[in-house]
């Protein structure tokens, strides 16, 4: 009797265990890694002779590498945004870092909630929405949210540097700000444009304890497929790591990106302001004042390597783990970073250096599309507002309507396949970088505009807009620009950008030559209402279908 019961008991369990394997095999698990203000300098992207990225470059070599991804916005907020609503600015109305996506989009299902409702484990640590814990209650199942970083919050307030601020840990003194440089941006105390080595054991990052939850999940046996997101920090400024991964880069000796110092004198007063405010970071001219920008350059080199080996740790753990041949596995960056070049620092322009992103997609072993290819690379012109409809179809699901993206896996499958011929990245209210394979366009809200040879021109130093042999491109490209229906016009009013309603509603005001409101976050039309008159009252005197206006420099008091 004990024998047969026995018998049925290992026959259910074959039977069971053969329909958990049938599951996994349909609905293969997804590691989704997000790295903040990552440009492409990896190896694999060519984007710094001298960085050294051997685990992302591995990872590349196993699955396929997007040459020409870019994201849907250049700033943290609005580019997250979009990936995990599936939406873009124009539809969500996120435009700038005012993006808690619960009070933003309390109706908008976000791609982790997709997973939930589809019966999906979903797991996540650090930074995938903006901010550790500005995600929609019921997003995740397991979450690590707010992990400390290992100074005190006084530490980085400008109002505590006089001129610096010590503090302790494990018996030693360290000084903030590292670099010696007083913040650019004043209106706000936290002072995070700083680099330079923290002489601290791993342990005590932040990203560290991020990658190491993320480690330990994979450790663990699921009854139904997951979904792990794990966010990393940096290279996100302050540009700190421990002091190994610094000493890999003397600022000696260290590779300053090209540069161009007549860059900005093709430029309009829109392409100048992107260039020079201070609006995420610091200026290029407190860089070069204080002898600061090999310095800088060697401490985001080293922030990147760190990234590296913690990325390296997390797809180690996979490799080691049950999960190794039914993972797919996502590597992407929210958008670019300048350090230096058109006399920028951090991100919120148009230009390829905020705009491109490394992405990369790997394959389960279980589940490798038929003619995949490990170690290619595909030059689409493809946007980080892809990657929601991508990981449906990875989930084996059917997409819900409302996604502006495409699923990237017929790439990934052939990366020859047909594609469109440019994607789009938004930054701000009617300004939109159009890029293509050969060309970009940068459109601005007040009309101008900016056109770039990228084949004969890869950093962007030759403003073509001008040049009628091209006009043909410029109209092409134009014709591409979103129409952004929800807004009448856009408007140059001096320093101010005034943005009118398609519906009738009140004009936002944006002051541009308030540093960070160059990011568009407040509206301040309660604070003008004189210039909201005179702007009203010349729409009302110049009835015009236009939907960018320059307002003439006589026509204002």
């Amino acid at each position: 009797m004990f024998l047969r019961y026995c018998a049925l008991m290992i026959a259910l369990a074959t039977v069971f265990t053969g329909q958990s394997n049938a599951a996994s095999r349909d609905h293969t698990n997804i590691l989704f890694i997000a790295i903040d203000d990552l440009n492409d300098w990896i190896g694999c992207l060519g984007g710094h002779p001298q960085v050294k990225t051997p685990h992302m470059d591995a990872l590349a070599r196993r699955g396929v590498l997007f040459t020409e991804a870019h994201c849907a916005a250049p700033v943290c907020g609005p580019s997250r945004v979009a990936i995990m609503s599936g939406r873009r600015a124009w539809t969500t109305g996120v435009y700038s870092n005012n993006a808690n996506y619960p009070q933003r989009l309390p109706n908008v299902e976000s791609m982790p909630e997709f997973l939930v409702r589809h019966d999906y484990h979903v797991m996540g640590s650090g930074k995938l929405f903006h901010g550790d814990t500005k995600y929609p209650k019921g997003a995740f199942h397991e979450y690590a949210k707010g992990i400390p970083q290992p100074w005190p919050k006084a530490a980085i307030l400008s109002s505590r540097q006089k001129p610096v601020y010590e503090w302790q840990v494990d018996g030693k003194v360290i000084t903030f700000p590292r670099n010696g440089m007083p913040a650019d941006r004043t209106w706000k105390d936290t002072h995070t444009f700083d680099w330079g080595p923290l002489d601290l054991p791993d342990e005590k990052f932040r990203d560290t304890a991020v990658v190491e939850w993320g480690n330990q999940r994979l450790r663990n046996a699921y009854d139904k497929p997951f979904f792990l997101g794990v966010g990393i920090h940096l290279p996100h400024q302050p540009l700190y790591a421990p002091q190994r991964f610094h000493d890999m880069y003397p600022p000696a000796t260290t590779v300053l990106p090209p540069y161009f110092k007549d860059d900005l004198e093709d430029l309009s007063k829109a392409g100048v302001d992107y260039a020079l405010i201070p609006t995420t970071s610091g200026t290029h001219a407190t860089v070069a004042k204080h002898g600061q920008w090999k310095s800088a350059v060697s401490s985001y080199l080293a922030t990147v390597t760190f990234v590296d080996h913690l990325v390296g740790r997390l797809l180690k753990e996979l490799e080691q783990s049950e999960h190794s041949e039914n993972t797919w596995i996502v590597l992407w960056s929210d958008h670019g970073w300048h350090l230096g070049e058109k006399d920028h620092w951090g991100k919120a322009t148009g230009w390829f250096r905020a705009t491109r992103v490394p992405l990369m997609i790997v394959p389960p072993r279980s589940a490798t599309p038929e003619d995949f290819q490990p170690g290619t690379t595909c030059d689409h012109p493809v946007n980080l507002i892809d990657l929601f409809p991508t990981v449906v179809e990875m989930a084996g699901l059917k997409q819900d309507d409302g996604l502006e993206g495409k699923s990237l896996l017929p790439l990934v499958n052939n990366p020859g396949s047909t594609w469109q011929d440019h994607t789009v990245t938004t930054f701000g209210r009617g300004n939109h970088a159009i890029t293509s394979k050969r060309w970009r366009l940068i459109q601005y809200f007040d009309g101008s505009a900016e056109l770039y040879d990228r084949s004969t021109d890869p950093h962007e130093w030759n403003n073509l807009i001008d040049d009628t042999k091209w006009s043909h491109i410029v109209s092409e490209l134009r014709a591409k620009v979103p129409p952004e229906p929800n807004w009448k016009h856009f408007v140059r009013y001096g320093n101010f950008k005034a943005v009118i309603p398609s519906d009738g509603s009140r004009m936002l005001l944006f002051n541009h030559a308030v540093e960070n409101h160059l990011e568009e976050r407040d509206d301040e039309s309660a604070r003008y209402p004189k210039v909201i008159e005179q702007i009203t009252t010349w729409l009302k005197n110049h009835p015009t279908n236009k939907k960018r206006i320059v307002i003439p420099a006589d026509s204002q008091k």
